[in-house]
C-alpha cells in the first residue's frame, strides 16, 4: 500500500481495520466476566503492592521489557536500513517484518514444547545462544558482510529465540498470582513497554542504528542487559504452573 498509495494509506487502513474491530466488538462481544468484583481503593492498592514486592515477578518484567526492545528497535531501525541504507522498496520492509514475526511465533511455539525443561536453564541456554549470534552478527558486519540477507539470517535467529524467552517469562508472571491473574497480565504487559520506553529511549540517545553493526551492536546492548537481569533471579523463582 505503500508503494502504490503512499505511506499515508497505511493509517487509513489501520483506522478501518479498528473501526470494523469495534463495530464487531459491540455486535457480538461483551463482558465475560461472570462475577463482577466490587471496586474497593484498598484492594486494588494492596494487590498492586503484592506484585511489585515480589523481586522475581518485577525482575520477569525488566526481562520482559529488554527481550521485546529487541524486536522494537528492529522494527524501528529496518526500514532505514533496508530503504535508506540498501535503496529497496518499503514492500523489502515488509517482507522482513514478515520473517521476524514468524520467527517470533515458532519461539513461541518452541518454548511450549520445551515447558517441561528447568525454567532457569533452558532461559540461560537460549540468552547464551542469543549472546552468541549477536556477536557473530557484529564480527560478520566488520568484515564487511552487510547485505539484507546476512542481516535477516542473523534478525530470524535472534527473535527466533527472543520468542522462545518472551514466551517462558511472560507465562511465568501471568501465572505468578493465581488470585488476580488479569491484574498481573496487564501490569506485565504495560510494564514491560514501560521498560523498553525508557531503556529504547536511552540506547537511540547513544547508538545511531543504521547498518547490521549497530543493529548488532543494540542486540548485544538487551542481551547483555538480560544476562545480568537474570542473575538474581535463580534464587527468587517459584514453582510455575504448566501452561
Amino acid at each position: 500500500m505503500q508503494t502504490y498509495f503512499g505511506w499515508r494509506a497505511n493509517f487509513y487502513l489501520l483506522a478501518l481495520y479498528g473501526l470494523a474491530m469495534l463495530l464487531l466488538e459491540l455486535r457480538y462481544s461483551g463482558e465475560t466476566i461472570r462475577e463482577p468484583q466490587p471496586f474497593h481503593w484498598r484492594m486494588i492498592r494492596s494487590t498492586y503492592a503484592q506484585l511489585w514486592q515480589a523481586r522475581d515477578y518485577v525482575m520477569g518484567v525488566l526481562i520482559l521489557g529488554l527481550s521485546y526492545g529487541m524486536v522494537l528497535v528492529f522494527g524501528m531501525s529496518m526500514p532505514f536500513i533496508i530503504e535508506h541504507g540498501f535503496h529497496l522498496s518499503p514492500v523489502a520492509t515488509g517482507y522482513a517484518a514478515l520473517c521476524s514475526g514468524v520467527s517470533i511465533l515458532l519461539g513461541g511455539m518452541l518454548a511450549k514444547r520445551l515447558i517441561d525443561k528447568p525454567f532457569f536453564a533452558k532461559l540461560s541456554t537460549v540468552v547464551t545462544l542469543q549472546l552468541v549470534i549477536g556477536l557473530a552478527m557484529y564480527l560478520t558486519a566488520m568484515l564487511h558482510f552487510n547485505s539484507v540477507f546476512s542481516i535477516m539470517l542473523f534478525v530470524v535467529l535472534l527473535h527466533l529465540l527472543e520468542g522462545f524467552t518472551y514466551n517462558v517469562y511472560f507465562t511465568y508472571c501471568i501465572t505468578r498470582f493465581p488470585a488476580f491473574a488479569a491484574t498481573a497480565g496487564g501490569v506485565t504487559s504495560g510494564g514491560s513497554y514501560i521498560v523498553f520506553s525508557v531503556i529504547g529511549y536511552l540506547l537511540v540517545s547513544i547508538l545511531d542504528i543504521y547498518d547490521q553493526k549497530t543493529l548488532a551492536l543494540s542486540y548485544l546492548f538487551f542481551v547483555v542487559a538480560i544476562m545480568l537481569a537474570l542473575q538474581p533471579v535463580k534464587g527468587l523463582l517459584k514453582s510455575i504452573p504448566k501452561a
